[in-house]
């Protein structure tokens, strides 16, 4: 679900804000560069927010997990994806004529805090919020897999990076149709997926501290 939502807010945003990528920062560095290039300086900029928005979002992440604020926020992972799904519900009440730099600027930033507070599954590293390395690693294990069937390691991350190609896959879609029929309305719908990602966490972290009380 949240390789779903990554691929929902890059639709999202290239579709209906400018076409920009809020995750994929391979393509805003790479249009940046060629209109740079070619001398278009007015849409170079365009490219640069989601850029910097996506290093502060990172930075932001990660400071989550340093004294003074690690004290205060027990569990960073929740805190990103309240902060997350809060700014979605406030984007879905944006009239349609609200300035595409600052609503790019705000989905990049919250998408890269997800990419870095979620970043690993069943022990390997992978990105919700973009597909390369999930592709390499699903061609990698499959390889693995193919040569050698009796590597249960090779299978496991076979059918889960697979998952997780698809998953991005088919939200890119979903945020494709639905931002052309509902525009910012759209950012209810990857709200409810990451409101379902947030109950499972809270459901996890009961069941954790159960289990150390028992």
């Amino acid at each position: 679900m949240m390789a779903a939502a990554g691929g929902f807010l890059d639709a999202f945003t290239y579709l209906g804000h400018g076409h920009v990528f809020a995750n994929a920062m391979t393509g805003n560095i790479v249009l940046l560069a060629v209109e740079l290039a070619s001398r278009q300086f007015d849409q170079a900029e365009r490219h640069v927010i989601p850029i910097v928005a996506f290093v502060a979002g990172i930075v932001f992440a990660r400071s989550l997990h340093r004294p003074p604020l690690a004290r205060l926020i027990r569990s960073p992972h929740l805190a990103c994806m309240t902060i997350e799904i809060a700014f979605l519900f406030v984007v879905g009440w944006l009239p349609p004529a609200f300035p595409d730099a600052w609503l790019t600027l705000g989905v990049a930033f919250v998408a890269s805090i997800q990419l870095s507070t979620f970043s690993t599954v069943r022990g390997a590293a992978y990105a919700s919020t973009f597909t390369s390395g999930n592709l390499r690693k699903f061609t990698e294990s499959a390889f693995a897999f193919f040569f050698n069937r009796h590597n249960d390691d090779a299978r496991v991350f076979t059918v889960a990076f697979a998952a997780l190609c698809l998953a991005f896959f088919g939200g890119a879609a979903a945020g494709g149709l639905c931002t052309l029929r509902l525009n910012n309305h759209a950012a209810w719908i990857v709200d409810g997926w990451l409101v379902v990602v947030t109950g499972r966490l809270v459901a996890a972290r009961a069941h954790a501290r159960r289990t150390a009380a028992a």
